[in-house]
């Protein structure tokens, strides 16, 4: 079992409101996380590749999440339709 450091009574209390929220609310709020988290590791790579253009950084994201052969094949494809 994972660590929890969340008392009870607060752990209660967000799974109440969780539950309390339509499944529209619920996908926004992940939603809205995700982007977050995406924002977060596009900044963290950016930091990384200081002179890196804005397209470079994401296809670094891409290769980290997705792996080096379907980002290839991207770049292929942008380069492709580019020229």
């Amino acid at each position: 079992m994972a660590p929890d450091d969340t008392h009870p009574r607060v752990r209660a209390f967000m799974t109440q409101r969780l539950a309390a929220m339509t499944p529209a609310e619920r996908f926004a709020m992940a939603a809205e996380m995700t982007d977050f988290v995406c924002d977060q590791s596009l900044a963290a790579i950016a930091a990384t590749m200081p002179t890196a253009t804005p397209e470079e950084i994401k296809l670094r994201w891409c290769e980290l999440h997705y792996g080096k052969p379907l980002t290839d094949r991207l770049r292929a494809f942008l380069a492709a339709r580019a020229s």
